[in-house]
């Protein structure tokens, strides 16, 4: 009786250390496990929580509204727009554009854009009289039809530091007046937030030379859904009405982006107006 005494306690030992072991392996299974998961949870921590909706300028290349960004597309790949802007830089006078056009990606980190943009002037009209000539009435409504084409190179960063880009387009007026050539430089920054913070600044060389520069944030509500503000000096021209504070929404749909702004001049003038689509095969 003693010996099976024995016997009974022998196992019920064996037994408890087994359960113990079994309990410790899960223990160990469960804290690497966690582990695990702390640490898939700390990579994704550092993408950003909300998507920024990227998409053109009203000059057709990767843009907020104004201001270019570094983004270019996929080798092979292109984005398209156009948009209609209504402007009165001064009393009386009015600017309705519409620019078209897309960028497309033609090599890596190299991205090639080609636009253009239709403008329809309206201003009172005038009588002017020219010694040997007479009176000569100006003003009225013109058409005026510009081409653009540009290229640029990003210089990809990481979550540590910002994307940039360097590049150039030319503006081609095909009514007569100057070409005009335009060397440019971007720095783009997306926090783990989503916030997108943007700068570019070009320097436009023709019969004149002057110097815009454009900052901007992008602010993702949604990943369907992004708020842009911009302030900037002479995107447009030197000239009154050329600088503006800008804002406004850009919207992914199903197969397009749709873009709506509100610009305010800094230097005098009307307020401008806009609103356009995006498609893509990125």
């Amino acid at each position: 009786m003693k010996v099976w005494n024995k016997v009974v306690l022998m196992g019920l030992a064996l037994t408890l250390a087994l359960s113990l072991g079994v309990a410790n392996a899960k223990d160990a299974k469960k804290g690497k496990k966690k582990a695990s998961e702390k640490k898939i949870v700390k990579k994704d921590e550092s993408k950003p929580k909300v998507a920024y909706v990227s998409g053109t300028n009203l000059s057709s290349r990767a843009g907020l509204f104004f201001g270019d960004t570094s983004e270019v597309a996929k080798v092979g790949k292109w984005e398209g727009s156009a948009d209609i802007t209504y402007y009165s830089p001064t009393a009386n006078w009015s600017n309705v554009a519409i620019p078209f056009g897309f960028h497309f990606g033609a090599a890596e980190n190299v991205d090639v854009s080609v636009g253009a943009q239709l403008w329809s002037l309206s201003s009172p009209t005038y009588v002017v009289d020219v010694p040997y000539i007479g009176n000569v009435t100006r003003g009225g409504s013109s058409t005026l039809f510009d081409l653009m084409g540009g290229a640029k190179y990003r210089i990809a960063g990481n979550r540590e530091t910002p994307d940039f880009s360097v590049g150039g387009y030319l503006s081609i007026p095909t009514n007569g007046g100057n070409v005009v050539f335009t060397p440019e430089g971007t720095v783009t920054y997306i926090l783990t937030s989503g916030l997108l913070l943007n700068g570019d600044m070009g320097i436009h060389i023709s019969n004149g030379t002057f110097v815009s520069c454009d900052a901007g944030v992008g602010y993702p509500f949604s990943d369907k859904l992004t708020g842009i503000a911009e302030i900037g000096a002479n995107q447009y021209s030197y000239q009154v009405g050329g600088s503006f504070l800008g804002a406004g929404i850009r919207a992914k749909l199903d197969t397009v982006k749709l873009q709506a702004l509100l610009g305010v001049p800094l230097n005098g003038g009307g307020v401008l107006i806009g609103g356009g689509i995006i498609l893509a095969s990125m």
